[in-house]
């Protein structure tokens, strides 16, 4: 039997590499401050305090079902998928997991929302 698999997701995962905890996040701020560690995610969706404006408003308009978690929030599922390559951004087509964009490609977006949302709107 031949399963058609949808052209378009079903939803679309943006995984931090950061814990969502309150531990969690002062040790994310502690990493990136002291450490200069980044999670290109976090910077695309997050401005130094809070979740982006900009960002907000581009989700609730965006034409697909788009969400953030936390790597701790993740279905077992979903974190045996991503294991070792968070940050990434990932397609869910009828159950079947596609790496959208991994850690490099959102690096290269350096924070600018209007270009992720170009960039996912080509990988889609």
């Amino acid at each position: 039997m031949v399963h058609n698999l949808k052209l378009e997701p079903r939803k679309i995962i943006c995984v931090y590499d950061a814990k969502g905890s309150f531990i969690g996040e002062i040790t994310y701020l502690l990493k990136k401050y002291f450490s200069n560690y980044v999670c290109a995610m976090c910077d695309i969706t997050h401005n130094n305090i809070s979740k982006k404006r900009e960002w907000v408003e581009k989700v609730k308009k965006y034409k697909y079902h788009i969400t953030t978690m936390h790597i701790d929030e993740q279905t077992k599922n979903l974190r045996e998928f991503t294991h070792n390559i968070t940050p990434c951004v990932v397609g869910i087509y009828d159950g079947e997991k596609k790496i959208l964009m991994n850690d490099e490609e959102l690096l290269s977006i350096k924070g600018d929302v209007n270009l992720f949302f170009e960039r996912l709107n080509e990988k889609i």
